[in-house]
């Protein structure tokens, strides 16, 4: 399958490595989620597999990877997470994992309990009954630092590290999705570039981008961590 990079334009592109870093994972532990069994579909189904083997993936993706890895966490089984994928994309549609608002979490809840009955998933089971409360505070958490759009309740943008690097943003239709400050959209690659070209002088590169220091080191220490 050939990769027609034009139609992918303003949809990010995230290689998997990063991806893993962001999420403070491995990847070797997020390419099984993209791929299919003989008996379900993949949990993430991506435009950017080719012959089976995953590229880059794009920003909806990467918050549907943020999804199935936050309930990963949870001890909930993959089996389980593969066939609620496959009824949650029957009933939303594509990238139902990067989505938000009442009558998605209400649906969800039903399709959890279902698919927990089903598989016999006892955690999945326990989320999704009895502590009620745990699921809640797990889609709380899930929906931090994160932008829907207000219309189709799609992820458009997400603060990985809100607390740590406030302004920093991944955006698809801002510098193709890669980590930039949101208020000036400067890429945080380009400032981190001419930090080191400026030999570290963060009042420089701060002076020649009309930013605070501040943002420079922000940029420098997000790039250190995440962007490998």
């Amino acid at each position: 399958m050939e990769r027609n990079v034009n139609t992918q334009l303003g949809t990010g592109f995230y290689p998997l490595s990063e991806a893993a870093a962001l999420l403070l994972s491995a990847p070797a532990r997020l390419r099984p989620w993209f791929r299919s069994t003989p008996r379900y579909e993949p949990a993430i189904r991506s435009e950017r597999v080719y012959d089976g083997k995953v590229a880059d993936i794009s920003f909806l993706d990467l918050m549907e990877l943020r999804f199935v890895h936050h309930f990963r966490i949870q001890n909930v089984s993959m089996q389980a997470l593969r066939r609620a994928a496959e009824e949650a994309r029957e009933t939303f549609g594509e990238h139902p994992f990067a989505r938000a608002g009442t009558t998605f979490r209400t649906d969800l809840r039903k399709i959890y309990a279902e698919v927990a009955t089903e598989v016999g998933d006892k955690h999945l089971m326990s989320l999704a009954g009895d502590k009620q409360f745990v699921l809640d505070v797990i889609e709380q958490d899930l929906a931090r630092g994160v932008d829907f759009d207000p219309h189709t309740c799609i992820a458009t943008a997400w603060k990985p590290q809100p607390d740590a690097f406030q302004g920093i943003v991944l955006d698809p239709r801002m510098n193709f999705g890669r980590p930039s400050f949101q208020n000036s959209g400067l890429a945080v690659e380009a400032i981190y570039d001419a930090w080191l070209a400026e030999e570290g002088d963060e009042g420089l590169v701060a002076r020649w981008h009309d930013i605070e220091p501040v943002d420079v080191r922000q940029a420098v220490q997000f790039k250190q961590r995440f962007l490998h």
